[in-house]
């Protein structure tokens, strides 16, 4: 059975971070600019054809004069059915259908105005919409707004003809779990990470990497969006010195970006990594890269910026390195350790700062402390390779691990020494990737082959393992809380 559908990334937004009611359409420029791109296209595609009918013409005059009128009388006397069909239909002027007022087709047919194909917010906006009653309408506005108690999942769809950006609205509450809207993706998407470029007014913006080069910021409060808010990564303009014919050079990465990270402390850099072998640092703010960092042989698989410190950065690489790069001094020192096999993922314990774990092709997850050499631990996690891993946001130790042979694991890592709780079999696949809920300690969102999304509630299966941990994360975030508000105030 072959799949149809695959889910490559996935991520959450939480609660109250995106706005309650998206904007829609496009600005009134961004039309213009759109129309004018479509008419230059569709009058080059004319201007083709005119030239290959007017070819066609060509050939057919060569054909002797004396010879045609020989077979005139044969032509008329062979009347084609299909022909005399045809002649029929001319009193309905079929080819004047979709036109106004029996006005001949322009070259853009009817696609000159794209404002008319913008989609309204609700159907009392929409000049078409003659009868709509006021329960429809209501009932498509309560789908349309964005909750406070409503987390987004944004998920990377790759598809035989295309790709998708989907945006689910999940309520936990309710148990509900629908797609808002989506996008549609210019190549397949290999990395998603929920960013916030600017300091000011609320952001919800999600940065994506593919197959090329190329590392698109969409802006996830606009609804159908056609083109990113901005893009990093694209080529320089470069001055012309001679008549010779130079190569531009593309500012950051040759190949796919197959990982990104968003620094928490320092909101507009991103970091990235390519199947190019390299590692690069964005500010997107000047939408510039600030530096490459090339200290892996192979491609460089993952990146993850340390959650509290903003300067240090966990890479990992094909090669089997994993580094932690001071990125605050001009030399970019590091310290490194080697694992035996590729690096699938790495993930900090924001729990214990100093420790972070690493995953491999060989099936294998270990721990490490940035002031050791030698891993804490070794696990034997899954048969195959440890495609993704991700920690609880307020279990201390919860640790989900997922495979490609088709199975995820959660696990309990205590005094270093991980202990199995339970195993999953979705029957999704290869699971491609995970993530934890940011408001929920035991909420997990899977994707993977089969056309699958897929969310776990852990909390029935690991019994008493986490009840003091979670009491204790329940009251830590209550306090944050109160101390947000209190700032506030």
């Amino acid at each position: 059975m072959s799949n149809s559908s695959v889910i490559t990334c996935v991520a959450w937004i939480r609660k109250g971070e995106a706005t309650s009611l998206p904007k829609y359409a496009l600005k009134e420029d961004e039309l213009k600019d759109m129309e004018s791109r479509l008419v230059a296209s569709l009058e080059e595609d004319d201007k083709k054809q005119w030239s290959s009918d007017s070819d066609d013409s060509e050939s057919d005059d060569e054909i002797p004069l004396k010879k045609k009128k020989t077979t005139e009388k044969v032509e008329l006397q062979q009347i084609d059915p299909l022909e005399e069909s045809l002649e029929g239909l001319e009193k309905f002027n079929l080819e004047n259908y979709d036109n106004e007022d029996g006005e001949e087709d322009d070259i853009a047919g009817g696609y000159r105005d794209l404002a008319s194909l913008a989609v309204f917010s609700n159907n009392k906006e929409d000049p078409y919409m003659t009868k709509v009653t006021d329960e429809e309408d209501k009932d498509e506005e309560d789908d349309f707004e964005l909750r406070p108690d409503d987390n987004l999942i944004i998920v990377g769809r790759t598809e035989e003809d295309g790709a998708i950006l989907e945006v689910y609205v999940f309520n936990e509450e309710e148990d509900s779990l629908y797609v808002h809207h989506d996008l549609l993706l210019p190549s397949f998407p290999l990395a998603l990470e929920p960013v916030k470029p600017h300091t000011t007014g609320k952001n919800n913006y999600v940065a994506v990497g593919y197959f090329t080069p190329n590392i698109d910021i969409w802006d996830l409060n606009v609804v159908d969006s056609l083109e990113p808010a901005f893009s990093l990564g694209q080529k320089k303009k470069m001055k012309k010195k001679s008549k010779k014919v130079k190569s531009k050079p593309t500012e950051g990465h040759t190949d796919a970006v197959l990982d990104l990270s968003w620094n928490h402390n320092v909101c507009n850099i991103l970091a990235s990594s390519s199947a190019d072998n390299s590692v690069a640092l964005w500010d997107m703010e000047s939408q510039k890269m600030l530096s490459s960092l090339t200290h892996h042989t192979d491609k460089a698989q993952c990146v993850e910026w340390h959650p509290f410190e903003g300067q240090c950065l966990l890479t990992g690489g094909c090669d089997g390195l994993v580094a932690a790069v001071d990125c605050q001094s001009s030399k970019h020192p590091a310290t490194t350790w080697q694992i035996d096999g590729e690096v699938e993922k790495i993930i900090w314990n924001h729990f214990s700062p100093h420790q972070f774990y690493v995953s491999s092709d060989k099936g294998f997850v270990q721990g490490f402390d940035l002031r050791t050499d030698k891993p804490l631990f070794t696990l034997k996690a899954h048969e195959d390779a440890v495609t993704c891993m991700s920690m609880s946001h307020y279990l201390e130790g919860a640790l989900a691990t997922v495979s490609a042979d088709h199975t995820c694991k959660l696990w309990r890592i205590q005094d270093n020494k991980p202990s199995l709780l339970v195993t999953k079999e979705p029957k999704m696949g290869i699971i491609h990737c995970s993530a934890f809920c940011p408001d929920n300690p035991s909420l997990l969102a899977l994707g993977g082959g089969r056309d699958s999304l897929r969310t776990f509630n852990f909390q029935d299966d690991y019994g008493q393992a986490f009840k003091k941990q979670e009491h204790f994360a329940a009251k830590f975030v209550k306090g944050l809380d109160e101390d947000s508000s209190s700032e506030d105030g």
